[in-house]
């Protein structure tokens, strides 16, 4: 069944995490809304002290697929979910008697990011870019493509559009008037901005594995997440919010990875690390 299928690498599975903080948390807001694809697809809506609606937050779920049709996440946002989001939109706006504004929080990029993002870099008037680094593309190798952004501007309600999975970007970029904002990766179990010159199996690596710092080293540490503000009026503004620059003892207990580096270095010898332009100019400082 769908819910005994999501025990890869031990996980817990959606339908029984979902039950465990409903039933924990006296206000929680997450729940599976009705939609096919998904199991925690579902609406926030913000009202103000008069009961006004002034905002919706639609997140959509990260889409699974069994074994028998592919298996594995897949990195679109579905036609199933657009339906859906296309249904909370119409439906809150018709209540309403105006397009009521929203924004969308998903956990794979959509691919106009990518393409918003070259566009920008190349000084293309229907991009900006507002902040952060893109070292990485999820879309990289998709052939498909999701329709949601051309839902999102034929409905003219979401302005902007939150995700994940890339570990390594933080980038925020407007694309034919839709910013396309990164959240910045926050844990500190899972890859960040270090790359493998083999594929990660089972928490091994082999002795020739050679592990490269450049993009740590240049970019640094950005782990964090984004301050988004909702105004009385309905209107929003949201900024990176890191962890290095709020959290005061941040130094203390985030990862050191010249310690690192070195301890590489010193179990496996220098070919076994490659650093990035941080020690360069530190040597040359030096």
């Amino acid at each position: 069944s769908y819910a005994g299928k999501y025990t890869l690498y031990k996980q817990m599975s959606k339908p029984r995490f979902l039950e465990a903080v409903q039933s924990k948390y006296r206000y929680c807001m997450v729940y599976s809304g009705p939609c096919e694809d998904g199991y925690g697809n579902h609406v926030v809506n913000v009202r103000n002290t008069q009961g006004k609606l002034l905002n919706t937050f639609i997140n959509l779920d990260c889409v699974y697929h069994e074994a028998d049709t592919g298996g594995g996440y897949s990195d679109l946002v579905s036609q199933e979910q657009t339906d859906y989001y296309a249904s909370v939109v119409e439906s809150l706006s018709a209540a309403e008697g105006r397009v009521i504004p929203s924004v969308v929080v998903t956990h794979v990029m959509l691919q106009e990011a990518r393409t918003g993002w070259q566009r920008a870099k190349q000084k293309k008037k229907d991009s900006t870019i507002y902040w952060g680094n893109c070292l990485e593309w999820t879309y990289t190798k998709q052939k498909e493509k999701s329709p949601i952004f051309a839902t999102i501007k034929r409905l003219g309600s979401t302005k902007a559009v939150f995700f994940g999975h890339d570990h390594n970007n933080d980038g925020s970029v407007e694309y034919q008037g839709i910013r396309l904002t990164f959240i910045p990766h926050s844990g500190m179990s899972h890859f960040y901005r270090i790359e493998e010159s083999i594929a990660f199996r089972e928490l091994f690596w082999d002795n020739d594995t050679v592990f490269d710092f450049t993009n740590v080293d240049r970019y640094g540490d950005k782990r964090g997440g984004i301050m988004l503000t909702v105004e009385q009026d309905a209107t929003y503004t949201f900024e990176p919010y890191y962890a290095a620059e709020h959290i005061p003892d941040y130094a203390d207990w985030a990862i050191d990875y010249d310690a690192v580096a070195d301890r590489i270095v010193k179990t496996r010898g220098e070919r076994a690390v490659i650093r990035g332009k941080k020690q360069e100019q530190q040597k040359a400082q030096s």
